[in-house]
């Protein structure tokens, strides 16, 4: 919706954007409406060629910060379904999807590597991760993007590794700050032919349930019964260590909820 190099969105400085006047509407950064189109590219990588590779841009913030500054150094995710040369059943070395993160405003760049790597050390379930350089020909010739933490997609090839659940229960990608429960706002990454949203729509119950003050002890054990909460509160202290604000707290975005037949709902950082 904006001009590449003329968009109005004010570069980052490193302080909370300010908060709408009701603090119990559902706030997230918008770069136009809906998900950027997937386009079919030819990729290398570790000398093969691989065509019909799906590409599309990523993100709010950082995809308003790079487009609107006009940087190339653009975030952006990779399918491998269509893609010649490669086993259907697998993808591409696993991977039938894969995010790539440009590291905004991390002149480090090891951020989003380091943060991940120490939830999933303290037992706190987060995408793996790793780094690559970025070359993308734009129309005139291969340009050098810099470098990139290509980060594991949840529903792809996480809940499988991490959780090892058969059957996997419902996954779901929220934009909402959990005070109440608007099926609109709780996308559903699998099991998309059961059209079934009891689960977290029970969460979101227990949650905001008034109990939670007039009979508080009532309350906990209730939501404890849905909601993995010692795994939560270990995400929220590690979270709060490490002064991330693009998430749940701040934002209400950036998680996932994953309702495990064996550990209930289940909070997951991204």
């Amino acid at each position: 919706g904006n001009e590449f190099g003329k968009s109005s969105f004010p570069k980052f400085d490193g302080k909370m954007p300010p908060m709408p006047p009701n603090r119990d509407a559902d706030f997230v950064p918008s770069f136009g409406k809906g998900e950027p189109e997937y386009v079919n590219v030819l990729m290398k990588f570790k000398g093969k060629t691989y065509e019909n590779v799906n590409f599309r841009l990523k993100g709010n913030s950082s995809l308003m910060q790079a487009w609107g500054s006009g940087t190339y150094k653009l975030p952006f995710r990779l399918g491998f379904d269509d893609m010649t040369n490669f086993n259907k059943k697998s993808g591409l070395h696993g991977f039938k999807k894969l995010s790539f993160s440009p590291g905004m405003s991390d002149k480090s760049l090891i951020r989003e590597k380091t943060t991940a790597d120490i939830f999933r050390q303290a037992g706190v379930y987060a995408p793996k991760t790793a780094f690559y350089k970025i070359y993308i020909d734009f129309g005139e010739g291969l340009k050098y993007c810099g470098i990139y933490t290509a980060v594991e997609v949840v529903e792809d090839t996480m809940i499988e590794s991490q959780f090892k659940d058969v059957p996997q229960g419902n996954l779901y990608k929220p934009e909402s700050n959990l005070t109440k429960f608007d099926k609109a706002l709780f996308e559903k990454k699998n099991n998309k032919k059961q059209a079934d949203w009891s689960d977290i729509e029970a969460f979101i119950k227990v949650l905001n349930d008034p109990n939670r003050t007039e009979k508080p002890k009532e309350w906990r054990i209730q939501l404890e019964k849905v909601f993995n909460m010692e795994h939560f509160i270990k995400w929220l202290a590690i979270n709060t260590t490490l002064v991330n604000w693009d998430t749940y707290g701040a934002m209400s975005h950036n998680y996932y909820l994953y309702n495990s037949p064996t550990k209930k709902l289940t909070w997951i950082m991204i």
